[in-house]
């Protein structure tokens, strides 16, 4: 029974001394780092800049979109798109617009008084998490300005009423 700790140290020194083991002890944190590290890198090297084509029958949502950050917004000219839900019409003027690879379409139609929307993002490329995000905060926070004017409220007293502190540990 005494011997279980002689066989197993001699197991582990062997083990640590294989040259398997100390290149993966060396390449093992270099990998993992270029995990965490290349998709950040490539989010910062896509510096092409992207249109959006806005579609909004409604109006309601001119000043919600700032061009910044390589997104420029554009209002798309009256006529292009149907006024309603999108139909086959719309769909082949939609591939017409997005023959440019960094182009994409925004449409936004208001469904109730309750400021419902319904939204869709068109491009040729899969939406990215930058575009995707800029896009939802902008209709989210145009929404709640929205919404405020609808029930009266004045926007520039429900920001004073928000209270930021801060956590010293």
């Amino acid at each position: 029974m005494n011997k279980i700790p002689l066989v197993a140290g001699r197991e582990f020194f062997t083990r640590i001394q294989s040259r398997t083991f100390l290149v993966m002890s060396l390449l093992g944190p270099i990998l993992f780092g270029l995990f965490i590290l290349v998709p950040v890198l490539m989010a910062q090297w896509d510096n092409e800049s992207t249109t959006v084509w806005v579609h909004d029958p409604s109006g309601n949502f001119d000043s919600a979109f700032a061009n910044a950050d390589g997104m420029k917004f554009q209002k798309l000219p009256k006529g292009t798109l149907s006024d309603g839900p999108l139909n086959a019409k719309d769909s082949a003027n939609i591939r017409e617009l997005l023959q440019d690879s960094e182009t994409g379409v925004l449409s936004l139609q208001v469904l109730d008084s309750t400021w419902k929307t319904n939204i869709a993002y068109f491009s040729e490329q899969s939406a990215g998490l930058q575009i995707t995000e800029r896009i939802e905060d902008a209709v989210n926070e145009r929404i709640y300005q929205l919404r405020m004017n609808q029930y009266g409220l004045d926007p520039q007293t429900i920001e004073s009423l928000k209270s930021e502190s801060d956590l010293k540990a």
